[in-house]
């Protein structure tokens, strides 16, 4: 599993600091992917497997 990928492409992508105001003003298609947290009692793993595929279609902005 690729644990990193998700700060890698904010680094990647300078977008650390970035509003979503500012995002959604570009002039083009955004994509973004909301990740809820996991049921009580459940494990953090399988979210964090998920957050590293979505990153992989490289989305605009990101809400975990």
């Amino acid at each position: 599993m690729q644990t990193n990928m998700l700060i890698e492409f904010l680094t990647q992508n300078n977008i650390w600091n970035m509003k979503i105001k500012d995002i959604l003003a570009r002039d083009k298609v955004t994509l973004s992917y909301e990740v809820f947290p996991p049921k009580k009692d459940m494990p953090f793993e399988p979210i964090l497997k998920s957050v590293d595929a979505l990153c992989l279609d490289k989305p605009d902005f990101m809400s975990v």
